[in-house]
């Protein structure tokens, strides 16, 4: 893994030779959140929900159009739905995600976060849960969100904060020792990357 930090803004980020489509076959084919007791589907993650909605509650309304992207299993989008936001849905590359999430009934499309599937100026609120550090170039998937997202509409966005690595539960480089990890957010860039 080589790591590289942008001169003019501090941006850190994964400097290795991939590109989109061998990132994409890795999250169709490797993706560990596939398996039965992966992050998404259990009693921790209820926890991690709850925390959501006391956060985002004050931001949304029960007629909102919610999209939440990289959804896995679509279980965010069935706790959203199931507390009152009828038209909650998610976006997922991983097909087989994408029928385990249909096989609930919960309306979840195969797509990219590239290229979202929604008209324009048609989403209340785009929610990406740790997806950004995992893609390529965060710059255009957020230009993809301002296409679809409402004129007064939220982007959510929670990803490692990598001024706090050192306090990690696991060990202090686990955020850079995880290989999906290509982006190592700050809140500064962050600012940025939605000013662009």
């Amino acid at each position: 893994m080589h790591l590289a930090e942008c001169l003019k803004c501090g941006f850190v980020f994964n400097d290795d030779d991939i590109d989109e489509q061998t990132l994409n076959q890795f999250y169709r084919q490797e993706n560990f959140y596939y398996s039965e007791g992966s992050f998404g589907t259990g009693g921790q993650d209820l926890f991690r929900y709850n925390r959501y909605m006391s956060f985002f509650k004050p931001f949304l309304k029960p007629t909102d159009t919610i999209a939440d992207i990289g959804c896995g299993k679509g279980q965010w989008v069935k706790y959203l739905r199931d507390h009152g936001y009828p038209h909650a849905c998610g976006v997922e590359l991983d097909s087989r995600m994408v029928m385990l999430a249909q096989q609930q009934a919960l309306p979840v499309f195969e797509g990219s976060a590239l290229n979202l599937p929604f008209k324009p100026d048609s989403v209340d609120v785009i929610i990406y849960l740790h997806i950004l550090e995992h893609l390529l170039n965060p710059r255009h998937v957020i230009q993809s969100a301002w296409k679809c997202l409402k004129k007064n509409g939220y982007v959510f966005i929670e990803v490692p904060n990598d001024l706090k690595y050192s306090e990690a539960r696991v060990f202090d480089f686990f955020w850079l020792a995880t290989i999906e990890h290509i982006n190592h957010f700050s809140r500064r860039y962050l600012e940025i990357l939605l000013e662009t």
